[in-house]
């Protein structure tokens, strides 16, 4: 599937471009050592790359898809994504998650995200944290006891 990676016919590299599903085959033919033969595997990209950062979709980080900020601040400090060690990832800020939104959100629709209040890492006042709506792409503060999306980065 073109819109989730690429292969280079030459070199066999595959390219990541897109979230989504994609089935690859790899086949050998026979020659004077081998017998012909072929696999097929299925590829799942389940994380947006946008603005340099890796994000983690912001409905499934969390269980039930939303949390308070404390749940979602030390949710993403914990998290072991992609062979990464706890405290490589983190909440983003409200201007990347802002960001986020100004690249445009038809790649977070298509990846299965919810477009609603999502939280940030940026403060607003004592036991107050911005979140982003992804999709009309409006700051607001919420209280840290409310609860919102969930989307780590690294």
């Amino acid at each position: 599937t073109a819109g989730t990676a690429t292969i280079n016919s030459t070199t066999g590299v595959i390219t990541l471009v897109g979230v989504g599903s994609t089935v690859i085959t790899a086949t050998q033919a026979a020659n004077g050592n081998y017998a012909a033969s072929s696999t097929t595997t299925t590829l799942t990209v389940t994380y947006v790359v946008s603005g340099g950062l890796t994000w983690t979709k912001n409905n499934t980080t969390v269980a039930g898809g939303t949390s308070s900020w404390t749940t979602a601040n030390n949710t993403c400090a914990a998290l072991t994504a992609q062979g990464l060690s706890a405290g490589s990832w983190r909440l983003p800020t409200k201007d990347e998650l802002t960001a986020l939104f100004a690249a445009g959100t038809s790649v977070l629709s298509d990846a299965g995200w919810t477009l609603l209040y999502t939280w940030s890492a940026s403060t607003a006042g004592a036991g107050i944290h911005y979140g982003v709506s992804l999709g009309t792409g409006l700051v607001f503060p919420g209280s840290d006891s409310g609860y919102g999306y969930v989307s780590c980065v690294h």
